[in-house]
């Protein structure tokens, strides 16, 4: 039996304490620091305040190709149209340095999830944000 995402490692560093101004800055950065020398796949928000900044900061001074190509980057979307969603992506790219995302996590929001899953209109904008190279794929959050 094929494993659905067989490839997400089995632990996945949260990004949301980066974001904590409470935090001092140069602690978060050598956490963002110690997660990315890792090799850990990055889950993230600009829901997290700071936390882009902190990773663009580190992809910025520890990666030597590409920022962000090393470090697969799952990136919360939320919902509504793909219009928001593009727009999401772009406030996330951004911050991060980076032109995609490994991994777009849609949320159930105005309906979105029951289009998708009935295979509805949204697919195809969301398609065409694959094709451009935004995202490498989604996945759909469901609450129960």
């Amino acid at each position: 039996m094929t494993r659905l995402l067989g490839d997400l490692p089995p632990y996945i560093y949260g990004t949301t304490r980066l974001g904590d101004r409470s935090v001092p800055r140069h602690q978060r950065l050598a956490v963002a620091r110690a997660a990315v020398n890792r090799g850990l796949w990055m889950h993230t928000s600009r829901q997290y305040d700071e936390a882009l900044e902190v990773l663009g900061e580190i992809f910025a001074d520890e990666m030597t190709d590409r920022p962000g190509s090393g470090t697969p980057i799952i990136v919360k979307l939320g919902g509504g149209t793909a219009e928001d969603i593009r727009t999401t992506i772009a406030e996330n790219l951004d911050p991060l340095g980076v032109e995609s995302v490994t991994i777009g996590q849609l949320s159930p929001v105005e309906g979105l999830e029951r289009d998708l899953l009935a295979g509805g209109a949204a697919l195809s904008p969301l398609k065409d944000l694959k094709d451009e190279g935004l995202v490498g794929r989604f996945v759909l959050e469901i609450f129960p």
